[in-house]
Parts: C-alpha cells; structure tokens; sequence
C-alpha cells in the first residue's frame, strides 16, 4: 500500500511503505539515541522519527531500501512528521517495486511519443532530421528518452518528466517561431528536443529520484554536448555551422554562467530555447505545488525555499461558489 500521507492530519495513523532517502543517528539531551529519516514515496517526502528498536533499525535498514511503517502524523515547523512505531523491510510477498514508490507522468506517453515523432517529419532539414533519427529509431534511447525524469524535486520530477519536459519546450518553441519568422525552425525544435538528453544519466529512479555519480561530477550539460558531437561527427558532411549552432544551444540553455552554462545564450534560437526551457519548468512546478498545497480557504502557499517567496492561490473555492 502505497500511502497519500498528504492528505491525513496531524495526528492520524498511517501504515504503507516508504523507501528510505537519508538516514541520521542522533543522541538526545538525556542521551537517548535516536534515528531521524527522511522518507519517500510518490506522493512526497516526510521526515520520520524512530524511538525504539534503533539497534534493530540500524541492523536491517539501509538508505534506498524499502520499508512498510505504521506511525503516526505529527506536525512540527510547519511541515508533518511521522513518529514510527512499527517498521520492517519489504519482502518478496508485498508485491511493491521500486517503480510504485515514484512518481509517474498522468499524461498519455503514447500520445506523447506520437507527437514527437510529428515533430521529427516535420524537419526539412536533412542532416539535423538524420540527427534526430538516430536518437529516436534507437529503441533502447527511446525507452530511456519516456522513462527519465527531469528534476529530482523542483520540475518534472518522476517517470517520464524528461519526455513531457521536453516536447512541451519544443511545442512553446513552435508557436515561437510562428511569431518570429526569422528564426531557424528546423533548428530551434532540434534543439527544444534534445536539450535534456543528458540527464538520462545525470538522474536515477531507483526508489527515488537522485543523481549518479556521472551526474554530480560531470552533469547532463557536459554529457550531453559530448554525445551529440559524437552523433554529429557520425553523419557524413554535417555542416560545421550547423553543428556549432545545435551544441551552442545544449551547453547554453539554462541561461546563465551562474546557473550551469558553460556559455550565456548568443543566438536567437539560443535565447527562445532558454526562455521557453524556463517558462515550462518554472510553469510545471507552480503547477505541482498548488495541486500539492491547495485546499480550500487556503490562499497561499507554505513558503517556496528554492524561489524565496510564496505562490498565491487565491479564493478557486469562492470563484467555484459563484460560478454554480
């Protein structure tokens, strides 16, 4: 059972299974040892809290390991807690994957690689069309390409994030290009594409959404570039030009120096891929805290760390009142 604890109050019981994100053994005042953890499952983190049996926890339970609880909710800091009072690890008869404890895409991936694959045929272009091809008629990229999230906690963070992520970028693209006729289209929506590609290894979803070793000492910027000039170098007279214009948009897409990009946006299709990159993801997670904080009454958002600064909701149950 994989539990919505964002929907129980404090002082609830719960009981379902959570994998294990951290874990911190800690000594109180009295010098009682005591475990502090941080859980998750598709629905989001909580912080739980073990008193008794730390020996037997410290024995069986590792990070990233899957485990069934029963505790209850508490709330302290302005965030819940769980004080745990049963636990164990998962076994063979639970029937819980990793998979089921993340967060997965609600959109129709079918769909969606039907759009991609739109997308690809509309590409005049024939060297960055053979670019594309060689991505996307690869099955095994492919699977990769629908299965990687995005981000690990800010924007598209679950299975199947990099795929939506992306092709919502290439789409904003488009409609760009329909207002801006001097943009190179073909360029632009190859870039929009594939600008995320390097994160199929920058992030992991085993249990949790986390980066790889490769990812926090290299990053999907730099693994990305590299790959695509390997691609590039594979099609035979790509055009030198060409070339530089798509890596200048893979290693300049977030925007700034202080940000992750090696270089700053120096063309025009450099500048719309960074604003329409921007627009989607900061979009996606306004969208993904309200679905996750709003109720009714509530008209502001608990206060948003990574953006400093709160997200307004205002009065939807009122506005709905007057609309019935």
């Amino acid at each position: 059972m994989i539990v919505d604890f964002t929907s129980k109050k404090p002082g609830e019981k719960i009981a379902g299974f959570f994998t294990i994100r951290k874990i911190e053994y800690k000594t109180s005042k009295d010098n009682r040892e005591y475990i502090v953890s941080e859980l998750g499952n598709k629905y989001g983190r909580l912080k739980g809290y073990i008193w008794e049996g730390v020996e037997d926890f410290r024995k069986e339970c590792n990070e990233r390991d899957i485990i069934k609880v029963k505790g209850r909710l508490s709330f302290f800091g302005g965030t819940k807690q769980l004080n745990i009072e049963k636990f164990r690890k998962l076994n063979d008869d639970d029937n819980i994957g990793k998979e089921d404890l993340i967060p997965h895409a609600e959109c129709d991936l079918d769909e969606l690689k039907k759009k991609l694959f739109n997308l690809i045929e509309t590409i005049k272009n024939p060297f960055l069309s053979e670019l594309l091809n060689k991505y996307f008629s690869d099955e095994n990229f492919l699977s990769q390409y629908f299965s990687a999230p995005a981000g690990k906690l800010w924007h598209h963070n679950y299975i199947g994030g990099l795929a939506v992520h992306s092709i919502s970028v290439a789409e904003i693209c488009e409609k760009v290009s329909e207002i801006h006729p001097s943009v190179d289209r073909d360029l632009l929506i190859t870039g929009a594409v594939l600008h995320d590609i390097g994160k199929i290894k920058e992030l992991d979803a085993e249990g949790f959404i986390d980066y790889t070793d490769e990812g926090r000492l290299i990053g999907h910027v730099v693994m990305q570039a590299v790959d695509v000039i390997e691609k590039i170098n594979s099609i035979p007279e790509f055009p030198k030009e060409t070339k530089n214009r798509v890596i200048h948009m893979l290693v300049s897409h977030q925007g700034e120096k202080e940000k992750g990009a090696p270089v700053v946006p120096q063309t025009l299709e450099g500048i719309i891929l960074h604003y329409a990159d921007e627009l989607d993801s900061q979009a996606s997670a306004f969208e993904r805290i309200e679905k996750k904080e709003y109720e009714p009454g509530k008209k502001w958002s608990n206060f948003v760390n990574l953006i400093e600064r709160y997200i307004f909701f205002g009065e939807k149950d009122i506005e709905d009142d007057n609309q019935g």
